[in-house]
């Protein structure tokens, strides 16, 4: 998190990422006791509670968890496309450009014009964001040292290369599979409404 490049830090980016992004019906189905022995279920409840922990931090900023995500996110992808970082965020770019419409007006970030494009910017962070990097680094070591504070050195290096062997094992099989081409009709569970008759007339 936040330009951070040791491993605990590139998997707290990711939960913290995973917490903000993903909608609160998802969230909320952790507190389900059936789903806490999962793996999904546990990687849903360590994103809520780590966010939970940085976002106590990040408001002595006066950072709400949306701003620290774009900024963290930034900190990485510094001159991304709004639309590539709202891809990378897994938000859609509407509900993008309007964080990013109130952290232009706070003096957070700022957009810069693309030469070859005059419709397309480019995201920037000002230096107010930038002078922010070593307090968010202080509190990723922070929330981080709490939550692994059970485990030993050993036992942590373990941890975080199982799940990056867990989170390659999914990657890879998402690269290997052929893109499927939407089907007219198609439901989000996959299925696919059933066609309308249209009888013709005598």
């Amino acid at each position: 998190m936040c330009g951070i490049e040791t491993p605990t830090s590139k998997l707290a980016y990711q939960i913290h990422k995973l917490a903000y992004c993903q909608p609160a019906h998802y969230l909320a189905q952790v507190t389900d006791p059936e789903r806490s022995g999962t793996l999904g279920g546990l990687i849903q409840d360590l994103a809520r509670l780590m966010a939970q922990r940085v976002d106590e931090r990040a408001r002595r900023l006066g950072l709400t968890r949306a701003q620290w995500s774009l900024i963290a996110a930034l900190f990485r992808r510094e001159g991304s496309s709004q639309a590539a970082l709202a891809e990378h965020l897994e938000i859609t770019p509407i509900s993008l450009g309007r964080l990013v419409d109130r952290m232009e007006k706070a003096g957070w970030v700022e957009r810069r014009g693309e030469p070859a494009d005059r419709r397309a910017y480019r995201l920037y962070l000002t230096e107010r964001a930038h002078r922010l990097r070593p307090q968010l680094r202080a509190l990723s070591d922070h929330v981080q040292a709490h939550a692994l504070r059970a485990l030993d050195g050993s036992e942590q290096e373990r941890f975080i290369a199982q799940l990056r062997t867990v989170r390659e094992t999914l990657a890879g099989d998402q690269m290997r599979r052929p893109p499927q081409r939407a089907r007219r009709g198609a439901r989000w569970d996959g299925s696919t409404s059933p066609r309308r008759v249209h009888s013709r007339r005598p």
